[in-house]
């Protein structure tokens, strides 16, 4: 009960102190404001330059790949291994 009263005073604080003073802050001031229809040139034009996508760096470029084909073949060689040892050890040849 004690955290919800504790709740409510600071809801009720926030939305009394705390919201006007943001909405005020948010309004430009009237002068600065523009004529309704009429478009705000900048002051100076910077073009905008388009680089190229950046090459990916050397070990993301080899190692990423390495990486991915290693953990493959340990797996592949995991299960051949695994297969190979169930599979001699099951059965056996009687002559």
């Amino acid at each position: 009960m004690r955290r919800v009263v504790v709740a409510a005073v600071l809801c009720a604080s926030i939305s009394v102190f705390v919201l006007p003073a943001l909405a005020q802050e948010e309004a430009p001031p009237p002068e600065q404001a523009p004529p309704s229809g009429e478009l705000i040139e900048p002051a100076v034009v910077v073009p905008v330059a388009v680089d190229d996508a950046p090459e990916p760096q050397w070990t993301y470029k080899f190692l990423v790949p390495l990486g991915l084909l290693v953990g493959a073949l340990a797996v592949f060689v995991t299960v051949l291994q695994y297969f190979v040892s169930v599979v001699r050890s099951r059965y056996k040849l009687v002559e």
